[in-house]
């Protein structure tokens, strides 16, 4: 629910502190490297 400002601050802080892998398509990997992002790729 994107009205629930509690809901989003809590989701927003889990994605801060996890420390997992995500997946990542290509359109999303081209936009990191063209932002400049620090990124490291596992195949």
């Amino acid at each position: 629910d994107v009205e629930n400002e509690d809901e989003i601050l809590e989701w927003l802080l889990s994605q801060l502190e996890k420390d997992e892998i995500e997946d990542v398509t290509d359109e999303m990997l081209d936009r990191l490297v063209k932002e400049g992002k620090t990124i490291a790729v596992l195949f």
